[in-house]
């Protein structure tokens, strides 16, 4: 029995062969559009890594200029504390400047750091109360309740100094009404209270400064979260988020 005869079965191969090339065609065609989706989708993620590079150099950037316009302005603080004392007491003066190195020191050791230990800037704040324990002293108290387990979260360098600033440079306290501050952790937030009581023609309390503005900043820059600045009950309350360390 013949299948084919010649003419039928030179179509039947004609007709293979066509399809067989379309298919491979297809293939290779389809091939060549995958690879080139590839190839552009490659690009486009080193592009976004590129972009994402530069955004991250400009936020550090951003972050440290931020940070250095806070420097200049402790420092002044503590030299206008040194000139007050060495005439009128100088064996103050010379404790001053002892705390003062601790200051300094920790300042060039955490100079390039965005973020420090909560541990650190305890250790820091010790040294800057006692500075001013000495030229207010009686007249400021620091209660300090910090839960051990949030040792080793993290915050923005110089932020207990400049809110602890802000206390002395805006509130009336003398022997009879000395300043008050807490410093205690609850939950993964530090907060920090002195009671309010606002010096006349101070800053507006909406108003929380150029410290105070440039905390907030850097939360905004750093992505971690937002401090807030509360009056209650005469009380004056910041709350700062706590970051958790990445190696936790």
């Amino acid at each position: 029995m013949v299948l084919f005869n010649d003419d039928q079965g030179l179509i039947f191969f004609d007709t293979l062969f066509f399809a067989i090339l379309i298919i491979v065609s297809s293939v290779v065609l389809f091939i060549y559009l995958f690879e080139i989706y590839l190839e552009n989708e490659f690009e486009k993620k080193e592009l976004k890594i590129r972009l994402k590079e530069n955004e991250i150099e400009n936020l550090n950037d951003k972050y440290m200029s931020l940070k250095n316009q806070l420097n200049p302005h402790f420092l002044f603080n503590c030299f206008s504390n040194i000139t007050s004392l060495i005439d009128s007491e100088p064996e103050k003066a010379i404790k001053f400047v002892e705390e003062l190195s601790n200051v300094f020191r920790y300042s060039l050791t955490n100079s390039d750091e965005i973020l420090v230990t909560l541990s650190e800037e305890l250790t820091l704040l010790n040294s800057y109360f006692e500075l001013q324990m000495i030229r207010h002293q009686g007249l400021i108290k620091l209660e300090s309740s910090v839960d051990v387990s949030k040792l080793d979260y993290l915050i923005p360098p110089l932020t207990l100094e400049i809110l602890i600033e802000n206390a002395l440079k805006h509130t009336v306290f003398d022997k009879h009404n000395p300043l008050l501050i807490s410093i205690y952790t609850r939950e993964e937030q530090l907060i920090i209270e002195n009671n309010f009581n606002p010096k006349i023609n101070s800053v507006k309390t909406e108003s929380f400064g150029i410290g105070m503005k440039s905390i907030k900043k850097q939360y905004v820059l750093l992505n971690c979260g937002v401090p807030t600045f509360k009056i209650e009950n005469n009380v004056f309350r910041v709350e700062i988020p706590l970051i958790k360390s990445s190696y936790d």
